[in-house]
């Protein structure tokens, strides 16, 4: 598409953004579809009862090792075996890379090959080109990186300061996160046996970033499929300030942050900071905790995450 000689028919092709799949279209998968009727058809007025928590909170602890690509999905199924679902998730891993030559005229297959396997080990941390190699001069990082973003195996997550909309207006096209194509294909990146993942407190894992890529994954899967990816996260434009917040979203007219927790909740010192100077009435929290709300701030149990928008919409309304 980017080749100079390359003639687009407009008006002719239309885009479709494919993700892998969603929690929701897990749950289908793997023949749970009550529980995505439940997480569907929740409101304010529902109360969630703790064996449907506890079930719910255990499925996205799978997802996350399993991943959202068909195949590696299909592979667990078929006799509900981690190591199949893992030795899958290498194959496509391993096919991804093999795909790089046809990148060869524009950009060095051993950098792609390079950003593809450091980028598990930073993502939802704001990118640093130094950490990727220090050898390589950031500009030719930078050149490589662009071209996995374009083939949607990588996706930016911009800071903006988030004082009005379009969220993308006030971006910060230096400052920036990455997310992984998908949670599960992190996981086998990190060389880690299935059943160590599954009994461990995998949402904690990498420091927390595996709740954080979760609900990243889950905003970009239910965007529209016919509209670019676009993530956001806010960090506080002030020497010698780290308060950030790990998502912002826009619902109707107005800017909603959304800080993601594995463990304890904390203070969420930064949730409310935003909230003060942007004068904004409502929070969210995402987490392994139960639905509810206090002093305008919501928690949002982690398999609500793409009911976010739905469920804020209608408490402002």
């Amino acid at each position: 598409l980017n080749q100079e000689n390359f003639r687009m028919p407009v008006g002719r092709v239309q885009f479709y953004y494919l993700k892998p799949f969603s929690f929701k279209e897990f749950l289908v998968a793997a023949d749970h579809h009550k529980l995505r009727e439940f997480i569907e058809n929740f409101s304010w007025e529902d109360e969630i009862p703790d064996i449907i928590h506890q079930k719910l909170i255990a499925l996205v602890h799978l997802y996350c090792i399993i991943g959202g690509m068909p195949a590696a999905i299909s592979a667990y199924l078929n006799n509900k075996s981690l190591k199949n679902a893992q030795d899958m998730q290498q194959v496509i891993l391993s096919t991804y890379q093999t795909d790089f030559g046809k990148y060869a005229k524009h950009t060095p297959i051993e950098q792609l090959q390079l950003i593809f396997n450091k980028t598990p080990q930073l993502v939802t941390k704001q990118l640093k080109y130094s950490e990727i190699s220090r050898d390589i001069q950031s500009r030719e990082l930078k050149r490589s990186l662009q071209k996995l973003i374009e083939a949607n195996l990588l996706y930016q997550t911009f800071a903006t300061k988030a004082t009005n909309l379009p969220l993308n207006a006030l971006i910060n096209p230096k400052k920036f996160k990455l997310l992984f194509l998908d949670t599960g294909l992190i996981q086998r990146r990190s060389n880690i046996d299935a059943e160590i993942l599954a009994h461990g407190n995998l949402l904690s894992n990498h420091h927390g970033c595996i709740a954080e890529h979760f609900v990243g994954q889950e905003l970009l899967a239910n965007q529209a499929v016919l509209q670019p990816p676009e993530i956001y996260y806010w960090e506080r434009d002030v020497r010698g300030s780290s308060a950030e917040v790990d998502y912002v979203t826009d619902v109707d007219d107005q800017i909603i942050p959304v800080e993601v927790k594995a463990g304890a909740s904390g203070k969420l010192k930064s949730l409310k900071l935003f909230m003060q100077s942007h004068s904004t009435s409502l929070g969210v929290h995402i987490a392994a905790h139960p639905f509810g709300i206090k002093n305008n701030i919501v928690t949002l149990p982690l398999y609500l995450s793409s009911e976010l928008k739905r469920l804020l919409r209608a408490k402002l309304n």
